[in-house]
């Protein structure tokens, strides 16, 4: 870090050399490193020292900033990387040992905060990627990422605990909505599948477990379904004389097929159709042989 000096264009070159060093390293450190463009202190001190001479004389004050640019930025990352958050007092004593103007601070902290921000999205598109595939995560994977990026161990928590909570929604969105379509159509047709998988953009690993779930769970309503209407039949009181339902165990059948899921009586129809012809055939048969 270099100190502020009066100017003076007198004297050796060397003196001039150490003082022109001395006005560009107040500029840069309040201002930040000029543009290749002219300044009025770079023209006043080149037409005096020659063009080779000024360059010579920026280039240590340039290190010796980049050098205490770089010492504040790893003071902040080691803040902001860690917990998402910032000792403030202790970077603003920072930024007064190194003699750092304002506008360069603002300017590191834009920085380093895009940066971090990057980070994280890039480690939350690994975790998210990674637990949609087949609902699992690799910690061996997510370790050397979180490595990778240097974020902090509550930073990769917090973005877990968000990416599994939408995770969870979002599965079960998905299950609703499948579910539906199978209970109504009795099967997942392509074009229902391409527009969930659009929506949630689900692993196959993972669609495959879902829709055997799915599957699983409409036979088991459609056999709950079967068992209820046979048991329906054989209550004499929910017949009526032509073998056929009743009003109630009718309204009962309806209430038990949106309790499981809105079966879609079309898909049951021929279940009921053939059960009822055996069952008056059946009390024909037994009507006769008594």
């Amino acid at each position: 870090m270099l100190h502020n000096a009066e100017p003076r264009m007198q004297g050796s070159f060397e003196e001039m050399v150490r003082s022109y060093q001395m006005l560009f390293a107040q500029h840069i450190y309040e201002s930040g490193v000029p543009s290749t463009a002219d300044t009025p202190l770079r023209q006043e001190y080149r037409a005096v020292l020659g063009t080779q001479r000024v360059r010579a004389a920026e280039a240590p004050v340039i290190k010796s900033f980049e050098a205490d640019c770089q010492h504040y930025r790893n003071a902040y990352i080691q803040d902001l990387y860690s917990n998402g958050r910032v000792n403030k007092v202790k970077l603003l004593e920072q930024q007064r040992h190194l003699s750092l103007g304002d506008g360069v601070v603002k300017g590191l902290v834009r920085e380093v905060r895009q940066e971090f921000h990057y980070a994280c999205d890039i480690y939350r598109d690994v975790y998210a990627n990674d637990l949609r595939e087949d609902g699992r995560v690799d910690s061996i994977v997510l370790s050397d990422e979180q490595d990778r990026l240097r974020l902090g161990l509550s930073i990769v928590r917090a973005i877990a605990s968000t990416e599994q909570s939408t995770f969870a929604t979002d599965k079960k969105q998905y299950c609703q909505a499948a579910a539906r379509v199978i209970h109504q159509q009795g099967n997942l047709d392509s074009d229902t599948l391409r527009s969930l998988h659009l929506q949630f953009s689900f692993g196959q690993s993972l669609l495959h477990q879902i829709h055997q779930d799915i599957q699983a769970d409409f036979q088991a309503h459609r056999r709950t379904y079967e068992r209820h209407f046979l048991k329906l039949l054989q209550q004499e009181s929910m017949l009526q004389p032509d073998g056929t339902f009743s009003q109630l165990a009718q309204d009962r059948l309806h209430n038990l097929r949106q309790t499981l899921g809105e079966l879609n009586p079309a898909l049951l129809i021929e279940f009921e159709q053939t059960t009822l012809q055996t069952h008056q055939h059946n009390r024909i048969r037994y009507a006769e042989e008594a």
